[in-house]
């Protein structure tokens, strides 16, 4: 328990524990020699005991002492110990005989701890206040105010020398160690700053090969057209052709190599980023030392001072931009470009997943234009697409997109999408399947192109190919018609000739003017077919307006075109009664029967008693059959 009372306070701050420690050690160590001082006092001199009264104070005193130490209290207890030690020795040399007292030589230990628990200042105010305390005392002893010492015992004075002596030594010992404390300190602190020196001169080393490295060119300058260059890297020379001698010498070098278009706006916008605090950043055109025209990126940030406050200087670096400026350049026409093919042009792009039925990762404008329905509207809805296709269709754009992915080729098909106004439009679609670098789809992308139009001229060319056809069989049917239309009255003419001839020479005048006469009248029929025929090559197909006729008058008149060829095959017609009334073009139907007469004529064989029978029949009580045998 003792042990740890006496032993010193201990802290955190190992110079504190020090100081505490030499301070605690005097304390203790007065406490004790003080106290022998008392006793032998006694012993000694019992006959002037009474005064040891004034050596009492001390120990209230160390006790505070050991109570501040104790609290960390460290400067305030070294200078309550100088103070109320100088007061106490003083007060007891004024009680004592004055100087030549052993408490005036005590006054030594006060200077020498001023000097070492409180300041040299101190020490030499504490040395000054006892030497004009001893010449007060002294003036008083000579003036005859304060009595002379009435004491001179050697015990006494060699006890309390034997107690200066001590603690003169102990201070000493502790200004030593203090001394060799400090001196210690100061050599690691030297060792510290060499150390940091050192790195501080690598760091530097290190910054300026890197300052000097770096494809940038490191500066500090002024701010201002006129604004002075302290510090430029040597990249600056490889830069502008300029060495950073010429321009940390000359002030005006970089306005006046900047483009005259560029200069203005560059200090401007320069002196506002200071003025708000920010990043100056600025790309502009420098004419180097050969004239050649080169685009520089500038960044700078003002320099703060040690009190927090923006210097008119600034820290930054300079970048040859000229080739990123010509790649920029490029990148924004073929972005110019890109996006004219994408948005002005008339065909859609799009991109799709890479699965069936993906949804739309992009589709181009036109396709408003095209089916009326935004880009936002395919984006927004996953299978929109997908309700636009004509159901005809459906199956075989799925099996496309299947082919592509497991194929990997490009392909192209033809389908329709609802418009929305409803119509359908023919789309023409040629899509790829794009892979990553590892060969996995990413997306299929294609074009579509509206081939409405083209496939409405298609369906009129296949229109007008049948109308055509048809044409051109109705044509084979009419030549037929006209063949045998023009080889009938050939043929009457060619019949009544012959009997012409006969009847001329049998002298039948009668027979031989009823002969002409048919003859005339199929010469008339012929001119009248050829006149048709020529009609008809001009305006097309000839068709008379329909009429209500007696079909026996068809029959009839079918019949007189070829009586010539009856009458030489001796075939006999029969016309059966009850023929109705027909409508329709009455010359059309003349040769429609009469071309049946004729074939029938042709191809009646050698058969004997040859006839033609033309009739009618009734069909379901309403419709009429006309037939021919």
């Amino acid at each position: 328990m003792i042990k740890k009372f006496l032993a010193p306070p201990i802290f955190e701050n190992q110079e504190q524990t020090h100081t505490a420690s030499q301070l605690w050690t005097v304390v203790l160590g007065m406490t004790g020699m003080s106290t022998v001082y008392l006793i032998a006092w006694l012993i000694f001199v019992p006959d002037i005991s009474e005064r040891i009264i004034f050596a009492l104070p001390l120990y209230p005193l160390f006790g505070w002492l050991f109570y501040l130490l104790r609290k960390g209290k460290i400067k305030m207890a070294g200078n309550i110990l100088v103070g109320g030690l100088w007061i106490t020795l003083f007060v007891a040399t004024s009680f004592s005989g004055g100087v030549l007292a052993p408490g005036y030589s005590g006054l030594l230990i006060t200077v020498l701890a001023a000097g070492i628990f409180m300041s040299k200042g101190w020490a030499v105010r504490i040395a000054w206040l006892s030497i004009i305390g001893g010449g007060v005392l002294v003036y008083l002893e000579r003036q005859g105010t304060m009595p002379a010492a009435a004491f001179t015992d050697s015990t006494t004075m060699w006890i309390a020398q034997a107690v200066y002596f001590f603690v003169g030594v102990s201070l000493l010992q502790m200004a030593t160690q203090r001394i060799s404390n400090a001196l210690q300190r100061a050599e690691r602190e030297i060792e510290q700053r060499r150390k940091t020196e050192d790195q501080l001169r690598d760091a530097e080393r290190r910054y300026r090969e890197l300052v000097e490295s770096v494809p940038a060119v490191m500066y500090t300058a002024e701010i201002g057209a006129a604004g002075k260059w302290s510090y430029v890297s040597p990249r600056i020379e490889l830069l502008t052709g300029y060495t950073p001698e010429e321009w940390t010498a000359d002030a005006h070098l970089w306005y006046e190599r900047v483009h005259p278009d560029d200069r203005e706006e560059v200090v401007v916008n320069e002196v506002r980023a200071l003025a708000e605090g920010r990043q100056f950043y600025s790309e502009y055109r420098f004419f180097r030392r050969n004239g050649e025209l080169i685009w520089i990126r500038d960044e700078s940030l003002a320099v703060v001072n040690e009190s927090a406050v923006r210097s008119k200087q600034v820290q930054g670096f300079l970048l040859d931009i000229t080739e990123l400026r010509g790649a920029r350049e490029a990148l924004q026409e073929a972005e110019l470009l890109y996006r004219t093919l994408v948005e002005e042009t008339s065909v859609v792009i799009y991109r799709d997943t890479a699965v069936e039925g993906g949804p739309s990762l992009f589709i181009s404008p036109q396709i408003e234009n095209l089916i009326g329905y935004s880009p936002a509207e395919f984006s927004t809805q996953p299978d929109f697409w997908q309700s636009l296709l004509h159901p005809d269709d459906k199956e075989m754009v799925f099996d496309v997109i299947d082919q592509i992915l497991a194929t990997g080729k490009s392909i192209t098909c033809e389908y329709r999408l609802k418009s929305k106004s409803g119509n359908w439009v023919w789309l023409r679609d040629e899509a790829a399947l794009v892979k990553d670098k590892n060969g996995k789809p990413r997306y299929i992308q294609g074009v579509y192109v509206d081939i409405t139009k083209q496939k409405v001229m298609e369906e009129q060319r296949e229109s007008l190919i049948n109308e055509l056809e048809a044409k051109n069989t109705e044509l084979e049917r009419f030549t037929y018609t006209v063949s045998h239309d023009l080889k009938a009255p050939l043929i009457t003419m060619g019949g009544f000739l012959g009997f012409l001839e006969n009847d001329a020479i049998s002298g039948n005048t009668q027979r031989l003017k009823s002969d002409i006469h048919r003859i005339s009248e199929a010469n008339l029929k012929m001119q009248q077919l050829l006149n048709e025929l020529l009609e008809l090559s001009r305006i097309g197909r000839l068709i008379n307006p329909p009429e209500e006729v007696a079909f026996e008058h068809i029959i009839k008149d079918a019949l007189s075109r070829v009586e010539s060829q009856l009458n030489k095959r001796q075939i006999e017609v029969k016309i059966g009664s009850g023929l109705p009334l027909v409508r329709g073009d009455r010359m059309r139907l003349v040769e429609v029967i009469q071309n049946l007469v004729d074939n029938a004529a042709k191809f009646m064989g050698s058969q004997p008693n040859p006839e033609i029978e033309i009739g009618a029949k009734s069909v379901g009580g309403q419709d009429c059959l006309l037939c021919m045998r």
